[in-house]
């Protein structure tokens, strides 16, 4: 995270204008700082959880489907009695 935040300072860095980039360096600090505090309050999950989350909610999507199924054939069975 830390490498991502110092690219994202030097991108807005490179992006401001030439007689900005003076006060922006005794600005450099703050803006980290801001940055920072506006990625704490994000709920971030590393990529692993993330896709271990996708698989179980495709095993669960997976289930319910045949659960769907099963119950559709259970009631047409009721329904033919």
């Amino acid at each position: 995270m830390s490498q991502w935040l110092e690219d994202l300072a030097r991108r807005i860095e490179q992006a401001l204008p030439d007689e900005v980039k003076a006060v922006h360096e005794q600005g450099k600090q703050h803006m980290r700082t801001v940055i920072q505090a506006a990625l704490a309050d994000l709920d971030w999950v590393p990529r692993e959880d993330f896709e271990a989350q996708v698989r179980v909610l495709h095993k669960l999507r997976q289930q319910l489907n045949a659960l769907e199924t099963r119950l559709a054939a259970l009631e047409k069975e009721r329904s033919d009695s």
